[in-house]
């Protein structure tokens, strides 16, 4: 049976690390054309959405608080004040080192448990695998979809593969 720590964890771990690599690719490029990082990571899709900035640090959060809700692994608290793409992957890096740490077993148990959640725009209660599959996932996913989507938009060169988090060499295989 797949658990809650399977079905999420894991995974956020590998896409936090395609998300520093699309990041990387979007800083190279503004390097590369002499444009303003500071530009890029104020980007939005639309004028009502929130910036490449937040994408991040939501990914982040929705990973921090995954682990904090379902397995009760408390981490330090990120200020969301960061300002430039070295900032963001030593968020990402802690994000990854906060998930790394969390034993498996302390997301197990009654996968009914309610779990609350309080947004600035509603509150609501899911069971334990609803929250994981129904919410969380969905909402990580969602912001790092965004993330991609700015930098695409912009006309960073990244694909779907860069959005993966396994290796393929030039050819497309899967490095072993």
């Amino acid at each position: 049976m797949l658990s809650l720590y399977d079905a999420s964890v894991p995974s956020m771990i590998g896409y936090l690390g395609s998300l520093k690599k699309i990041l990387r690719k979007g800083e190279d490029f503004c390097k590369a054309r002499g444009s303003s990082p500071d530009y890029m990571l104020a980007t939005r899709m639309h004028c009502t959405m929130f910036p490449l900035i937040f994408q991040v640090q939501m990914c982040s959060n929705t990973a921090k608080l995954l682990v904090l809700r379902v397995g009760g692994v408390e981490s330090e608290r990120l200020e969301d004040n960061e300002s430039t793409f070295g900032e963001l992957y030593a968020r990402l890096d802690k994000t990854i080192e906060i998930l790394e740490s969390v034993k498996p077993d302390s997301m197990s148990g009654d996968l009914g448990r309610p779990i609350h959640v309080k947004t600035p725009l509603t509150s609501f209660t899911l069971s334990a695998a609803d929250y994981v599959t129904q919410y969380a996932v969905p909402n990580f996913h969602f912001h790092l979809t965004t993330a991609y989507n700015i930098l695409r938009s912009q006309g960073v060169e990244i694909g779907k593969l860069d959005y993966a988090f396994f290796e393929t060499d030039q050819a497309g295989r899967l490095k072993q």
